[in-house]
Order: C-alpha cells, then structure tokens, then sequence
C-alpha cells in the first residue's frame, strides 16, 4: 500500500511535535528568588516566552498584590539573551534585571523553554 505525500508530512510534523512536548517546560521564579533552567544530554535551552510583572493571583502569593495585569516588555529578549542556546542558566526574578513594571506589587519571572 502507498501512502499519500501529504499523509507523511502530517505524520513527520507529529512526530517533530511530540520530541519538542516532552521536553518543554516552564519554570516561575518568585521576585527576590533564583533558579536554574538546565537541558542534559548535549541538548540546548530554546526560550519560548518570558513575562516579568504578574497576570495571576495564585502564583506567588503575596498580600502585596494590586494588580494582576502588568509585565515587561522587555522580559523574553533578557531572557533569551541569558540563555538561548546554553545548557544551563541561572535567573534572577528582579526589578534590577527587568525594571518595575508594577510598583507596589509582589512579581514574578515565569519562562516557557524546550531543550534541543
């Protein structure tokens, strides 16, 4: 039976779609607090997204919270720049590192990665 070129693709981009699954994560980082994205086995980090500020209310919990909608903007380039194509990363949820998106309220470094 031949298969149809289309269906190859379909199923080649499955299998390209499950590797990079099973190797994604997202970490978040309590401000004032660190912590390490690591990648074994000769893979690289590869940052997805970055947001420093806060967007929800469970995440960190703090009395110090007045908003749950700010970020900054410039959160994935600082992050990418620290750490795409490393092996192992060290960051630091900090006003210092990102600026103060939201004076006032207790943030936040929530990163989505994928080792390859």
């Amino acid at each position: 039976m031949m298969m149809r070129p289309y269906l190859t693709v379909v199923l080649v981009l499955l299998s390209a779609v499950a590797v990079c699954s099973k190797q994604a994560g997202i970490i978040k980082i309590c401000e004032g607090h660190s912590s390490n994205i690591t990648c074994s086995g000769g893979t690289k980090i590869h940052i997805m997204k970055a947001i420093y500020g806060r967007t929800e209310k469970h995440v960190c919990p703090s009395k110090a919270i007045k908003t749950t909608s700010c970020l900054s903007e410039s959160s994935t380039c600082i992050v990418k720049a620290k750490c795409n194509g490393k092996s192992s990363c060290l960051l630091k949820a900090s006003n210092d590192v990102f600026g103060d998106p939201c004076e006032g309220t207790y943030k936040y470094l929530e990163v989505e990665h994928i080792c390859r």
